[in-house]
């Protein structure tokens, strides 16, 4: 059977939700575990997952490895959610290219992840940079529930999806309910937390020029505590763009590093206002009167504390025993209410709170809990509920009712599994949650208690799979260069919101090799009830690999134009020399001319010349791109050589050129001059098979043709076709009535160019340190190393100071995918010149041009003495790789020239690209069709 399954575990069948008992698979969730209990749920508890105290503190080597124990916990009956405390369950799943090749654990299983931020993320995540932070935080499978609702809305103002704001809980406790009286309280006034950390116990700081704006901004928000930092910083004071959708990854990273850097002061000067100045003002007069428990006070303000309660039971001890328990804003929040509020108010105990807004959304202030502003109204505040006992214990009691009765950590479970949209949540048994209105407004989420009835869910589920329905078909096959492009190309489908299939054409050639016939029938009926709209794959892969049925005037008919599904081909190599000129096979013109094919190759002379030569329609020029995790930052890689390149042509030169590398400038018209005579005799073979009354006037065209190569390197051979052909209209019509013959004439012509790779390389190796990374190099004066596998070659390109890369004399105008891996690897590249070359790169800015060796051999020079040119030069490369040159920017362009579209979805181009952790799936690249079955 060929059926969808894997990348986004497609719902290709609604059923109605079923009764049975929600399964939660919980991670380092001690908060959740009883929570879970008394809702009904036994929880599945995996293995607390990381060796460190906190998973905060977990590095990508930890997360990985605890990744790989939670997937074999449970692939063998994986639950309906993974939830936890603080991204205990942020993980990763290791794929084929190792480290380099990462997968979110919750998504490889397909399993929607919860957790709960009782900490900022910058805090939790500090073991992550920006970059691959903000790159896990775009998965849509993974509910980011954050306690502060200014930090929650900023996250969302950086384009994070699925973040909700959860007000913090009390523990599920069996707490004692009887009221307090005046012989339980043994402590006057009590406070237990820890002082507020610094900036720089998180590794962040900023620089004096933008590090003012915190400590402004907590000045400014003390004057109005209902300022948020996020607008100071924009709005106020305008330290920085807004976000914005435009923005690449890169550039959004820098925008939240800078914001959260600044942030983290601000936290620390907000933390001493709102927080740690009352601390030492009640320590020092009340002295022995006021108990403190906690870590950090003696080191930081000399203040004698106690040790932390340690357990639940102590805790619940502790604030049952003081008359006034002192509440605080979290030291990393503005307006989130802790946790300890709720927990004071459970236990029983008397709350005194900081007063900040939001609080009067959990408890009646006067009635359940009290407040103060400032040293004056909390020591009034505690004069007068020491004097009145009475009054105390009176509001001790309606806090705890109303916490007990809202603020369980049962009640948030139930909330946030709705908002999460959790199967199965709307049966769990707690009570409510007064927030989860508010919630769902914000979330745009329906978050109500009432139970719909199977048959609305299952209505209003069907509509709206109608409404989103339309899936990418890319065809894999196997390969070294071209798999990896297909993948990156079904990774940036689904980052624009477009689902896709993927076929492994591999299985399909070995079911044909062993004679086994494919059954198509059963693929045809699958493709449309996934309802593909579209079908990518590298070259014509996927066009004779199933069968052809007869249309008008005996013209074969492609399975998918009988299908109605577009198929477009993406031609890294030209039709014309790629694997082994197959697309040239007689046989297959006239399918491959189908009007439902649409061609792209790497430029508009590439492309006129299919539709001119071979009269195939639909011919698009386009670049190539990079995939947005092939250009993960390279910081650990120190430049040991001075230029480096990855070639895999054989270095071989003649010794008529051998001469040439000795010369201080060697003369490329002299090089050019040898090989034209060898061409000259080449294209006179070819003239030969045809007519004789026309071999004459061949002869006259094939050497003005090569004359004006020679004279015009830059120019292709196709426009100096066109431009001779008003002279030589009969070679002209011949060469274009046997395309054969043309396209063997263009392959001599391309040897006019194709030596000045190797002899470049070689010539600089007498003068640089070159690295050559590809086959065939050992033993010549330019070595380097073996062949590196695709997701490695940025990184070899981060081992020299200098990358270059030398077209092909195939690679006429335009350019190949070199270019874009340099530009990931942020390093500064040098490129010989190319018509087209600067429509993608600016010259100078982003790419330094040469024309000959001696050229380049003063551009590596030029670029060695300036660093500081260099540095400028690799930033803005790859700038303008994230800007213009991902695939998340190149396929809506393909599918807008191929004239696809997705319900749905709107092809605008995105260009904040996600990293190579792929976004779900057992069969990771996207959704995979199994093997095809036999008949």
């Amino acid at each position: 059977m060929w059926s969808a399954s894997g990348r986004c575990r497609p719902e290709l069948t609604l059923s109605p939700i079923d009764d049975t008992i929600m399964r939660i698979g919980l991670i380092a969730g001690t908060l959740w575990e009883a929570a879970c209990r008394s809702c009904g749920i036994d929880p599945i508890e995996l293995e607390s997952p990381f060796t460190t105290q906190t998973p905060y503190d977990a590095d990508l080597a930890a997360r990985v490895e605890t990744g790989r124990r939670i997937l074999e916990a449970i692939k063998p009956d994986p639950p309906d959610v993974l939830l936890d405390n603080g991204a205990a369950g942020l993980t990763f799943i290791e794929g084929p290219g190792g480290m380099s090749d990462l997968k979110l654990t919750h998504e490889y299983a397909g399993v929607p992840l919860v957790s709960h931020f009782t900490d900022p993320v910058t805090v939790v995540l500090r073991r992550l940079n920006w970059s691959i932070a903000l790159q896990v935080l775009q998965s849509k499978r993974w509910t980011k529930a954050i306690i502060d609702p200014d930090h929650a809305e900023e996250l969302r103002r950086f384009g994070i999806p699925n973040v909700i704001h959860l007000p913090a809980g009390a523990p599920e406790f069996d707490y004692e309910t009887d009221g307090l009286t005046e012989g339980d309280t043994s402590v006057p006034v009590s406070f237990v937390g820890d002082a507020a950390p610094s900036a720089a116990a998180y590794g962040v700081s900023a620089s004096p020029r933008d590090g003012w704006i915190g400590p402004v901004a907590a000045t400014v928000r003390a004057a109005n505590p209902r300022t948020t930092f996020f607008d100071i910083y924009h709005k106020t004071y305008e330290c920085g763009e807004l976000p914005a959708d435009s923005d690449s990854l890169e550039d959004l990273a820098k925008k939240a590093a800078n914001y959260f850097a600044a942030k983290h002061l601000f936290i620390a000067q907000l933390a001493l206002h709102q927080r740690d100045r009352f601390i030492i003002y009640l320590k020092r007069t009340l002295g022995d009167r006021f108990h403190l428990a906690g870590r950090g006070w003696q080191e930081t303000y000399g203040l004698q504390a106690d040790k932390m309660p340690v357990d639940e039971a102590a805790r619940i001890g502790r604030f049952r025993s003081s008359a006034i328990n002192i509440a605080l804003i979290d030291e990393h929040s503005e307006s989130a209410v802790s946790r300890q509020h709720f927990e004071i108010a459970a236990s029983g105990g008397f709350l005194l709170c900081y007063d900040h807004r939001g609080l009067s959304d959990y408890f009646e202030i006067g009635k359940e809990c009290d407040t103060f502003t400032d040293e004056q109204s909390l020591r009034e505040k505690i004069l007068f509920y020491q004097a009145n006992p009475a009054k105390r214990r009176e509001i001790a009691r309606a806090g705890q009712e109303r916490a007990l009765r809202d603020h369980l950590a049962g009640s948030r479970l139930k909330a946030v599994l709705q908002m999460a949209e959790i199967r199965g949540a709307d049966k769990i048994e707690s009570c409510g949650d007064p927030d989860t209105e508010r919630n769902a407004e914000s979330s745009g989420k329906c978050a109500t208690t009432e139970t719909t009835s199977a048959a609305e869910h299952s209505e209003a589920q069907t509509a709206q799979v109608v409404e989103l329905a339309g899936k990418l078909l890319i065809l894999l096959n196997p390969g070294n260069m071209s798999r990896h492009w297909m993948l990156d190309i079904a990774e940036a489908s689904m980052g624009l919101g477009i689902e896709t299939l993927t076929v492994e054409l591999g299985a399909v050639w070995q079911a044909k090799h062993e004679g086994k016939k494919i059954n198509e029938q059963e693929f045809a009926d699958t493709l449309r009830g996934n309802n593909v709209r579209a079908v990518l794959s590298y070259t014509m892969n996927g066009l004779a690999d199933w069968s052809f049925t007869s249309g008008p005037a005996d013209r074969p008919v492609p399975f998918f134009e009988r299908l109605g599904i577009p198929h477009i081909m993406w031609w890294s190599d030209q039709p014309q020399w790629a694997n082994e000129k197959e697309a040239l096979r007689p046989n297959l013109q006239e399918a491959l001319k189908s009007p439902n094919h649409h061609h792209f190759v790497k430029s508009d002379l590439a492309a006129l010349e299919l539709e001119e030569i071979l009269g195939w329609p639909n011919c698009h020029g386009m670049p190539l791109a990079e995939g947005a995790g092939d250009a993960t930052i390279i910081d650990d890689v120190e430049p040991e050589f001075d230029v480096v390149a990855v070639a895999g042509s054989p270095p071989n030169l003649t010794p008529e050129m051998e001469v040439f590398l000795d010369h201080d400038d060697p003369d490329v018209n002299a090089i050019t001059g040898i090989i034209a005579k060898d061409v000259a005799e080449e294209l006179s073979q070819i003239w030969q098979r045809a007519p004789s009354d026309l071999r004459s006037s061949l002869q006259s065209f094939g050497q003005q043709w090569l004359d004006a190569k020679c004279t015009n390197p830059l120019t292709g051979l196709y426009r100096l076709f066109k431009k001779l052909e008003p002279d030589f209209p009969d070679p002209c019509a011949w060469l274009r009535g046997n395309y054969a013959a043309y396209f063997e004439a263009l392959e001599q012509l391309w040897r006019l160019r194709n030596w000045m790779r190797t002899f470049t390389l070689r010539y600089l190796a007498k003068y640089f340190s070159v690295g050559v990374f590809g086959k065939h190099w050992g033993g010549t004066s330019a070595p380097g190393g073996a062949w590196v596998e695709y997701h490695d070659q940025v990184r070899a390109y981060a081992r020299g100071k200098i990358a270059i890369n030398v077209l092909q004399g195939n690679d006429e105008e335009g350019v190949s995918h070199k270019p874009f891996q340099i530009a990931a690897a942020g390093v500064p590249m040098l490129h010989n010149d190319a018509r087209g070359l600067p429509d993608y790169f600016t010259p100078d800015k982003e790419v330094a041009l040469f024309r000959t060796p001696r050229e380049a051999r003063d551009q590596v020079a030029a670029l060695l003495a300036n660093e500081s040119r260099r540095q400028d030069m690799g930033r803005a490369v790859r700038d303008r790789l994230f800007r213009d040159h991902t695939w998340r920017q190149r396929l809506p362009q393909i599918l807008s020239a191929a004239g696809v579209s997705f319900p749905g979805v709107t092809l605008a181009i995105a260009s904040a690209p996600r990293d190579k952790l792929e976004s779900s799936g057992p069969a990771p690249a996207s959704q995979q069709l199994p093997q095809p079955a036999s008949t």
